[in-house]
């Protein structure tokens, strides 16, 4: 009979190249925290956000910029709505 060999995953920390944070989980060097937040204008209120997001609309012509509570810095950031372009 043949013995189960267990593998067992290694998590080492990695220096995220934003933040400089050690993290497990990376993506191209950054952690998921830097990039859902990174580079995003962070809003306290999802009223502040939306007023943004109308202003992008009226004044630059963005359209599907919705405004979402992130996870990670629980601020509001504007990203476009995935199920609007669905067809």
């Amino acid at each position: 009979m043949k013995s189960k060999t267990k593998l067992k995953m290694i998590s080492t920390e990695i220096n995220c190249i934003v933040c400089f944070k050690y993290k497990t989980r990376l993506i191209n060097e950054t952690c998921l925290e830097c990039i859902s937040c990174s580079g995003k204008e962070g809003y306290s209120t999802p009223s502040t956000a939306k007023a943004v997001s109308r202003w992008f609309h009226q004044s630059r012509n963005y359209e599907y910029l919705n405004p979402y509570k992130c996870r990670y810095c629980n601020k509001y950031h504007l990203g476009h709505d995935k199920y609007a372009h669905a067809s």
